[in-house]
C-alpha cells in the first residue's frame, strides 16, 4: 500500500514499511507512452532507509514492494499515469531504474540490467553478480543476465 505521510511517502509491504522522498518527476530520455508523441515520466525518489537494517535485506525487501506497487499501478494513481520508471540511488553511487518488468543498474558507465520475475532477494543477488562481472571487464559497459549457471 503506498500512503502520503507528512513531508513523504510509505510504502507499506508485507509488515515492513520503505518511507522515501519524492525529489522530482522528470520527461524520460529515453521512453514515449505507446501509441502517442507524449513522453514518459521518471519519478526521482530518495528512499529513507534505516541504518540498523543490512543493505542485502533492505533493498531485497524493497524490490519485492516496489514490484507490487508498480504492478498493481499505485504508483501511477498516486503520480500520474504516465510514470513509467521508478529512480533512485542505491548504496555508492548506483543508480536503480525500476520499471514494471525490469530493473537496470548503472554506475557511471557501466550498466547491469536483469528482469523482474525473480523475488527481491534473487534480484539483488543477480545484480551483485552482474556488477562483479563488470568489474572483471575492462572492455563491457553494459551487461544483462543470461540465466545461464556457466557465465
Amino acid at each position: 500500500m503506498l500512503l502520503k505521510m507528512d513531508d513523504y511517502y510509505r510504502i507499506w509491504y508485507e509488515g515492513k514499511k520503505f518511507d522515501f522522498k519524492v525529489l522530482e518527476i522528470r520527461e524520460s530520455t529515453h521512453m514515449w507512452v505507446v501509441g502517442s508523441n507524449e513522453k514518459a515520466k521518471e519519478l526521482h525518489v530518495r528512499f529513507l532507509k534505516p541504518n540498523e537494517i543490512p543493505d542485502e535485506k533492505y533493498y531485497a525487501d524493497l524490490f519485492d514492494a516496489l514490484k507490487k506497487e508498480v504492478r498493481t499501478g499505485r504508483f501511477a494513481e498516486k503520480f500520474g499515469k504516465n510514470i513509467l520508471e521508478i529512480v533512485f540511488q542505491f548504496n555508492k553511487g548506483v543508480t536503480i531504474r525500476f520499471l514494471a518488468n525490469n530493473i537496470r543498474a548503472e554506475i557511471g558507465t557501466r550498466v547491469a540490467e536483469t528482469v523482474l520475475f525473480m523475488n527481491g532477494k534473487e534480484i539483488y543477488d543477480e545484480l551483485d553478480r552482474l556488477f562483479m562481472k563488470l568489474s572483471k571487464s575492462q572492455t563491457d559497459l553494459w551487461i544483462c543476465s543470461d540465466f545461464n549457471e556457466n557465465v
